[in-house]
């Protein structure tokens, strides 16, 4: 008896802990020591990549037939700098927003406060609404719309973690209401198990007091300690408090471009622009090789019609979105900005811009199949050779597909032929033939007709020799729904600007290219032009800037990257007139 009352006394106290820990009325340290468990891992250094030296970058005078062979081998030898230099990539710059951007579409610093308390009379505290339009007709987002994203990332991060979670806020702190950027608070909580070492905390009678969890010179001992199968030497030993659930290079990568696509979802949606995973595959062209560009999404315009827009039907692309999954960028043995995961990084951030060129390059052209015209897609060849065109002959094929009748069926069907039309043939060989006439007569039953209405919504199947000998093009790499345009592109420009934003580990970077059409004409020819002379011409190379890498988990960092990328969509989405000049 007291037992059971000693028993149900403990539960009752722990059943009180875990709801004092949930709903948030214990301090914090009170709730991280509730989370007292054993230490994860070493958390996963940030090394951001190097831009690469501009002397190692110059002219090369490589054809597209001698690039494209170039990046067939690159499945054995890794990208390397090689690749870097046969695109052209003469310069990477690290500029400020103010370059990167024209300063005009730049938010200013003051819109980072209160618009109703920034200025303005007693009667109209708030600046008056503009009268300006964007290129797409709706009214240009002014300081209210740019302050009501802007607030809501500056709360702070366990703040806004506990409203995504529907918590409480703990003792002391305000209520934090977040709507604009709901989906990537989520996403970011979700980094933040992987990533957040602000709250890392080590006991125990191994605990080292000096023990830092990003200490880059000690992972290394303590990542061969672990590998090595000792559980109980290292950080293993000790007790953790804190948010980490494992490394960073253990995070899905889901959670990074969950949290990346939901960002510039929320600055999109203030030009009334629409942010987009891919329905396809994007690929660039090189020569005749398609190579797959991987990247999450673009944004697009939406179109003035509101039906084309009901219907998915967009405008562009404006910007793309790139992520990456990798870790490592440099090794001990590589020259800064040289080494394979740098060069792999630069690739892939110079392929998805100019995959974007392409497709804005396609504004007022037709599609055209990839071999229209040519004879071996219409018309049908054979080598020759005994046993046919797949190792059996004909008459073999065609003796399989004609199923010889029995000598039962083939009497029936020679009786029903010999019958007047309109006459009842007698049929009186079995019982099962007797019912199958009456059904006759009396007309389809309601299981017949269901059954034939299932038959009809069957499709045949192709055989393979079916299959084998169908003569059709290669996929469509043009969207239905995507009406390509190169929007914020000044009438008499001959530079198009290309943005994207490019992600790794919690950071991100706005990153620009200025792309010439000739260029992309370059790239899908076999040869130079007649004239080309390499260094005089300004659209035969490559120069990217890009601002530097912010980090989600800063709020100043996100103040930042919000300017950028809301500067970067106000150029493109301003309004160029009807001539587009």
């Amino acid at each position: 008896m007291a037992l059971g009352s000693f028993i149900k006394g403990i539960a009752k106290r722990f059943a009180g802990t875990v709801k004092k820990v949930l709903t948030g009325s214990i301090s914090a340290a009170e709730s991280a020591e509730a989370r007292h468990r054993a230490a994860p891992a070493p958390a996963t250094p940030v090394q951001l990549p190097l831009r690469p030296p501009r002397e190692v970058l110059g002219l090369a005078t490589h054809t597209a037939l001698e690039i494209s062979e170039l990046f067939l081998k690159i499945h054995k030898t890794g990208p390397t700098i090689q690749h870097v230099q046969a695109l052209n990539v003469c310069a990477v710059r690290e500029v400020a927003l103010g370059q990167l951007v024209p300063k005009d579409h730049l938010p200013p610093i003051s819109w980072q406060q209160d618009p109703s308390t920034s200025g303005g009379s007693n009667v109209f505290p708030a600046p008056l609404p503009s009268t300006l339009v964007l290129s797409n007709g709706s009214p240009v987002p002014g300081h209210d719309v740019y302050f009501t994203r802007a607030k809501e990332l500056l709360f702070d991060n366990e703040d806004a973690f506990r409203s995504i979670e529907r918590k409480p806020p703990l003792p002391g702190r305000p209520t934090t209401r977040v709507a604009h950027f709901r989906k990537f608070w989520d996403g970011l909580s979700q980094m933040a198990d992987y990533w957040d070492t602000s709250l890392d905390q080590y006991t125990g009678s191994t605990a080292d007091p000096g023990h830092v969890a990003m200490d880059i010179d000690q992972l290394t001992t303590d990542a061969k300690s672990t590998e090595g199968g000792d559980a109980d030497s290292g950080a293993n030993k000790q007790n953790y408090t804190g948010r980490r659930l494992g490394t960073g290079r253990e995070m899905p990568p889901k959670h990074r471009d969950d949290a990346v696509f939901a960002f510039v979802e929320a600055i999109a949606s203030a030009f009334r622009c629409k942010t987009e995973r891919h329905r396809m595959e994007p690929k660039i062209k090189l020569h005749n090789l398609f190579i797959p560009i991987p990247h999450i999404g673009n944004v697009y315009r939406l179109p003035k019609d509101s039906q084309l827009a009901r219907r998915g039907v967009v405008e562009g692309p404006l910007m793309g979105i790139q992520c990456t999954n990798q870790t490592v960028f440099h090794r001990p043995e590589e020259a800064p900005g040289e080494g394979q995961g740098e060069s792999a990084n630069l690739l892939r951030e110079v392929g998805v811009m100019l995959s974007i060129a392409h497709k804005r390059s396609r504004e007022g052209k037709t599609e055209s199949d990839p071999g229209e015209g040519k004879w071996w897609v219409s018309k049908p060849r054979w080598g020759g050779g005994p046993g046919g065109e797949i190792g059996v002959p004909q008459e073999s094929q065609d003796a399989k597909e004609v199923e010889p009748k029995s000598a039962f069926v083939q009497e029936l069907v020679d009786e029903s032929k010999k019958a007047a039309p309109g006459t009842k043939t007698p049929i009186r060989l079995g019982g099962g033939i007797d019912r199958l006439s009456r059904k006759q007569e009396s007309g389809p039953s309601k299981e017949d007709s269901e059954g034939s209405a299932k038959g009809r919504k069957r499709t045949k199947r192709s055989s393979a020799v079916e299959n084998w000998k169908n003569l059709q093009p290669a996929q469509s790499t043009w969207d239905k729904n995507v009406v390509y345009q190169q929007v914020g592109k000044h009438k008499n420009a001959a530079f198009d600007d290309i943005y994207i934003v490019s992600a790794l580990y919690h950071h991100i970077s706005i990153v620009h290219l200025r792309v010439h059409p000739q260029y992309i004409e370059y790239l899908n020819t076999t040869a130079p032009p007649d004239d080309f002379v390499p260094g005089k011409q300004p659209w035969y190379y490559l120069e990217v800037t890009r601002s530097r890498w912010f980090d989600f988990l800063v709020k100043e960092d996100r103040q930042e990257a919000l300017r950028g990328v809301w500067g970067a969509l106000s150029f493109l989405m301003r309004d160029l007139g009807i001539d587009g000049s």
